[in-house]
């Protein structure tokens, strides 16, 4: 998991963020690790040997949405491209913590604005209030 982790930050140029665990839904919820760096949001997860990789670009991401799990559990993001394509990930801890990391990231990304720092988004995960 660090290769790939350390390989995606050098590829794209970026910083990774925090790391999430989390499961992507595909043929079965693939439980791994969300990271977000300023212009990706990557997806690993290894469950005996099969591997499961991805990278969406910011650029990419249309839409950011909480959503529900079995729509009971209020644990779960969506993503949706300009193509219609949605990826679902479920089972985070603090959802909406995540969200609006990847939502601020996302709106950065796609600004003129800089993108986050480490030091931006140690904050706003550590130190801001819940609201």
């Amino acid at each position: 998991m660090m290769n790939f982790a350390l390989e995606l930050q050098y590829s794209a140029r970026s910083k990774i963020f925090p790391a999430y665990s989390c499961a992507y839904q595909r043929e079965i919820l693939a439980q791994g690790r969300m990271f977000i760096s300023q212009f990706n949001v990557c997806f690993y997860a290894n469950i005996i040997g099969w591997e499961t990789t991805l990278v969406i670009p910011m650029k990419d991401i249309k839409l950011i949405k909480k959503m529900k799990a079995a729509f009971i559990f209020p644990n779960s993001i969506q993503f949706e491209n300009e193509n219609d394509e949605k990826h679902f990930f479920a089972s985070f801890i603090n959802r909406d913590k995540s969200y609006q990391v990847l939502t601020t990231a996302h709106q950065k990304s796609l600004t003129a604005e800089r993108p986050m720092t480490r030091e931006e988004v140690w904050d706003m995960v550590y130190n801001s209030e819940e609201k």
